[in-house]
């Protein structure tokens, strides 16, 4: 058993219709989307009860309270962006180019500032300006660029800089581009032995770790160090109660994340948990097991074997605990 504490981390995936744009998600789940201010006022209570702060990344355009473009063509034509093979319109396409009032599933400035008005301060990452699938062909290194340069304009309007960024879909690629923009945190893939997998194998196998429940991945943290940049690996979804997944009993969601923190409290190391917040809007169960979750955390905080921190403050803590190993 390690004579340090445990690090749980909770990354929020904050991107309402830019998320799922591409894949029919503004019928598939309007339901969810409509849900979204109610729940985040949720989870800032639930947050503010365990004095958990955590990392919210959001999606650069959704700070914005409005935008236009130019008649005919898309807003935002200083911010570049791939062509997908696999998307047949330009990605803002669908950027109405109106404001918060008239189309709040595309802005979200006013989630921001729920966020920076909560009890507990928590941590404001990016998730890209527009939520580019970065490890496609299409995507260049100038192109990161332009979208990071958008998310840093984006967060100055609130006097906000950032440290750490969640990659799209968990698509990584262009790390060396971010230091470039102060960001030096980002969240990796979680290590689990059937990630690599054929697509279809890698649901089946997903579904049957959630539901046995099986202990999820735990990291050193003086393994995540790495340079310029601090790896904080993602070690468990949240899966929402949508299609197959409402199989998965929300018993064993839980029973999982408390193996993972008791994991990670036992051997000194790294829980990183993460969802979108519209995945709560699949059932609104899920937040009855996020309270057992965080109760079961703040228990172990409290005996002083857990330390609840964002992204940001994780990175410190891997640098602190890299500092302390022995030289040679």
């Amino acid at each position: 058993m390690s004579t340090n504490p445990g690090v749980f981390v909770l990354s929020l995936d904050t991107e309402l219709a830019w998320g799922t744009f591409d894949q029919d998600g503004l019928r598939r789940f309007s339901r969810h989307f409509s849900q979204k201010r109610p729940i985040v006022r949720r989870l800032l209570d639930l947050f503010d009860r365990y004095q958990a702060p955590v990392t919210w990344a959001f999606v650069g355009h959704l700070l914005l309270r409005e935008c236009c473009g130019q008649a005919g063509a898309p807003p935002h034509p200083q911010v570049l962006r791939p062509r997908y093979s696999w998307y047949p319109h330009d990605w803002h396409h669908l950027d109405p180019g109106s404001d918060l009032e008239r189309d709040p599933w595309w802005y979200g400035a006013d989630l921001l500032e729920q966020v920076l008005g909560a009890a507990m301060p928590h941590e404001i990452g990016s998730h890209t300006f527009t939520h580019i699938v970065v490890d496609d062909p299409a995507c260049t290194r100038e192109i990161v660029r332009s979208q990071l340069a958008a998310c840093v304009e984006a967060h100055a309007r609130y006097g906000l800089t950032i440290h750490s960024l969640v990659y799209p879909r968990n698509k990584i690629a262009f790390r060396d581009v971010l230091p470039e923009f102060g960001i030096t945190v980002y969240r990796g893939r979680e290590r689990r032995w059937y990630v690599d997998l054929d697509e279809r194998l890698v649901r089946a196998l997903h579904v049957i770790d959630r539901t046995l429940p099986l202990a999820p991945t735990t990291y050193p943290l003086d393994s995540l160090d790495e340079g310029a940049l601090v790896n904080i690996p993602a070690s468990m979804f949240y899966v929402a109660r949508d299609g197959f997944r409402r199989a998965i009993p929300l018993a064993s969601r839980v029973a999982q994340a408390k193996r993972g923190l008791l994991r990670a409290a036992e051997r000194g190391e790294l829980f990183h948990l993460w969802f979108h917040p519209f995945n709560l809007g699949s059932d609104l169960r899920l937040f009855d097991g996020l309270e057992q979750i965080y109760r079961f955390a703040a228990g172990l905080r409290d005996a002083g074997k857990l330390e609840i921190v964002p992204m940001c403050a994780a990175a410190e803590l891997v640098r602190r605990r890299v500092a302390q190993q022995p030289a040679g």
